[in-house]
């Protein structure tokens, strides 16, 4: 006799088995879904480049803001603002541990593309001229922020006015150098002046007569390491774009011609900062496309808000940037990382130990108050890959080769085929640790 199940009893048991499936299911949909995002992060764990981040926003969107750091916080004063309309005189601070920043009292002269310097003898910021954006108005200020007293003074004013000009201090000589720049809101002013500044003695020392700036431009990347101040890429007075890298050793003093920035980048006004004995540069643009009905004369303007103004059409979005490159004078060499993830020319910009800030900028149609941050490190080139069996006709490439021609050859390799080989040994430096055979067809 067949044993009969009781009825209720079936179907508590599939109830009770509907909902442990229902259970298993709600408990492993979020773990895959989690193991399915984790497959995708920013850039795996301890590798290099590391990616930006977006970080705290400014309080206020513009471009063309002064930026310096004193190697824990981030000091940014001016700049043009699109949503206000002004040039500014704001000075703000970025805490990069906190993730937060905080306003400090206004400078005393409003500026966009004016010049900052940290100055650790006496834990002061200097921020050194600027142009007023909309009238194109230098100035030849000296505005002296003392990080302790949170207090604003003034110095000896520059020997002209000028914005757009390069600067940092060395602390050999133990001055500060400001360096070409223009002198009006147009790009045909740039100058060859090399001014060195002694904050002890608040006075100036006009050293253009005896070394004047090799090739006068507005809008460089720059930044001190070991000593020298180095400074590359910029527009010059006939309104193109450059690609020399220059390095000035004020100790001589000389300029000494480096490795020129790679012309695929948009070198002019981009954001710059020192990490790791070398100099990042990110994102930049190039000079404004000239749309209908605009002036010609507005296109050799410095700044995007004159140009704008001018055109009777909305202009061309011009060709900004956010690719990041960095030159490292320890071997005279540019290498690429990381691309940022915004746009931007005309950005803020400073290195905080081994982190590098973009700070705000231009997009191509706005100024924008977003941040970002990354990590400098260097990328380690990936070795080429080795066949490591025996190099048949076909191993390499697929058809029929009659000749090889064998480059790099640490082994003597194994050649075998019915069909006649031919070749030559040459040596490839650039791989020769890599212990790779390269073959090709000739």
């Amino acid at each position: 006799m067949k044993k009969q199940i009781n009825p209720n009893i079936k179907a508590h048991l599939i109830r009770g088995a509907f909902y442990l499936l229902l259970l298993i299911a709600i408990c492993a949909i979020p773990f895959a879904l989690g193991r399915q995002a984790a497959k995708k992060p920013l850039a795996p764990h301890g590798t290099c480049p590391n990616p930006w981040q977006e970080v705290a926003a400014m309080p206020l969107d513009l471009y063309g803001d002064a930026c310096a750091s004193d190697g824990t916080f981030v000091y940014c004063g001016g700049g043009y603002s699109f949503s206000s309309g002004n040039t500014e005189a704001v000075f703000n601070r970025y805490d990069p541990v906190a993730n937060t920043w905080t306003s400090l009292p206004d400078m005393p002269q409003s500026a966009s593309m004016a010049t900052a310097v940290y100055y650790p003898p006496t834990n002061k910021i200097y921020i050194f001229g600027g142009v007023d954006a909309v009238s194109g108005t230098n100035y030849n200020i000296n505005r002296i922020y003392d990080i302790a007293s949170n207090t604003w003074t003034t110095g000896a004013n520059m020997p002209d006015v000028h914005s757009f000009a390069a600067g940092g201090y060395v602390s050999a000589t133990g001055k500060i150098y400001i360096l070409s720049g223009y002198n009006t809101g147009d790009v045909t002013s740039a100058q060859p002046n090399t001014w060195e500044y002694d904050p002890v003695g608040d006075s100036w020392t006009d050293l253009t007569g005896a070394v004047p700036f090799p090739h006068p431009a507005g809008g460089m990347a720059f930044g001190v390491i070991n000593d020298k101040l180095y400074i590359a890429g910029g527009r010059d007075a006939a309104n193109t774009i450059i690609n020399l890298n220059w390095e000035f050793d004020p100790s001589v003093p000389v300029y000494n011609a480096k490795a020129d920035e790679p012309a695929s980048y948009q070198n002019n006004v981009p954001g710059s900062g020192v990490a790791l004995n070398a100099l990042w540069v990110f994102g930049g643009g190039n000079p404004f496309a000239i749309g209908a009905g605009a002036d010609k004369a507005a296109a050799k303007a410095a700044f995007p808000a004159p140009f704008i103004k001018a055109m009777k059409n909305r202009p061309r979005i011009p060709a900004t940037d956010n690719q990041t490159r960095f030159y490292d004078p320890s071997t005279d060499t540019w290498g690429a990382f990381s691309n940022m993830n915004e746009f931007r020319s005309f950005p803020g910009g400073t290195g905080v130990g081994s982190m590098l800030v973009a700070t705000g900028g231009y997009n191509g149609s706005s100024t924008v108050a977003s941040v970002e941050a990354v990590t400098a490190c260097f990328p380690t080139p990936t070795p080429p890959q080795c066949d490591t069996g025996a190099i048949l006709n076909e191993g390499f490439e697929t058809g029929d080769f009659t000749d090889w021609v064998i480059l790099n050859m640490d082994n003597v390799p194994v050649v075998t085929n019915t069909l006649a080989h031919s070749g030559t040994l040459e040596t490839v430096p650039s791989i020769s640790s890599s212990r790779c055979l390269l073959v090709q067809a000739r």
